[in-house]
This record gives C-alpha cells, structure tokens and sequence, in this order.
C-alpha cells in the first residue's frame, strides 16, 4: 500500500444477497488525495455499490483499504431532497460558513434562487442545491450518487468553480 493514495482497492467482489450476478467482480482503483473521481457506466453495472463501497455502507471481498483517518463522507442521494425552507437555508444547514454558501451557489447557479423556497425547486434545482448541501462542510470523502443526472450544467466547470469555493 502506498502513502500517497487515500483509498486502494484491490480485487475487490461484492454481490448482493439475493443476486447470484456480482455488483462488483475483479474491480482495482487507487484514489489519491485531492483527486476528483467520477464513475460512468450503464444502469446496473455497479456506480451505486462502488459509491457505497467507498463510502464503508458496503464490506466487499477483496482487499479495502481506507489510509485516510478521521473519515467524514458526504452522501448525496440519487434523489434529492428539499426541506420547507428557502435554497440559501436549505444549504446552510450543512455548515456554519455564509461565505463558503455564497461561493457554492454561485459556483452551482443558484444565486438567482437563494431567497426562494426549495420545495417548489425543479428536479436540477434540487440536485444542484444537494449538491452544494453536500459540499458545504469540506470532508474528505464525498459519495454522490448519479449526482448528474438531473444536471444541465457542465460538471467540470463547475467542479473547478467548487473547488474554489
């Protein structure tokens, strides 16, 4: 194992109790500190177990190793939600910093929406303000699952304005 990765896989093979198909068979990664790591593929082919594999909600087969300690993760769910409260609120919970929020919304669009209720949001409104939720606390572990999905922005541009934030 080596120091300069956070996270190593080796192996690794993970199925479900009732599936007789592995989610994972044979999968190796290495993640480094700071890396940005995204996972494409198709419906089913196993994006939602790597993210709960990453995230230690899974124990795989294989070799896991987290190097990384204290590990905090941040989870956005592959639906988001929105509590009764305004978009800026809605964000805010997640962290004490009004700065970093500012920042997160307007790195995600959402500054037009700030002052707006969230549970009258459009399904891209709601995952951008998830996903800004989510990245309110700076952690070192993120599981966003198909956090594209509902997104029409361009998620590397945007990633480089978040990580400015």
């Amino acid at each position: 194992m080596s120091d300069e990765f956070i996270i190593e896989c080796e192996n690794v093979k993970f199925s479900y109790p009732a599936s007789e198909v592995p989610a994972l068979n044979g999968v190796s990664f290495n993640i480094k500190r700071g890396e940005f790591v995204s996972v494409i593929g198709h419906n089913g082919s196993g994006k939602s177990t790597f993210a709960r594999l990453v995230s230690g909600a899974v124990r795989p087969d294989g070799n896991v190793q987290v190097l990384e300690s204290p590990v905090r993760v941040g989870y956005m769910p592959q639906k988001s939600f929105a509590f009764r409260l305004t978009v800026r609120r809605n964000i805010r919970l997640s962290g004490p910093k009004p700065e970093r929020a500012e920042a997160l919304m307007e790195a995600l669009g959402l500054t037009p929406l700030a002052g707006r209720r969230a549970d009258g949001l459009s399904g891209g409104e709601t995952a951008r303000m998830a996903l800004a939720r989510v990245l309110m606390p700076q952690l070192n572990r993120y599981k966003l699952d198909t956090v594209a999905k509902a997104l029409n922005i361009s998620l590397e541009n945007h990633h480089r304005a978040v990580d400015d934030a």
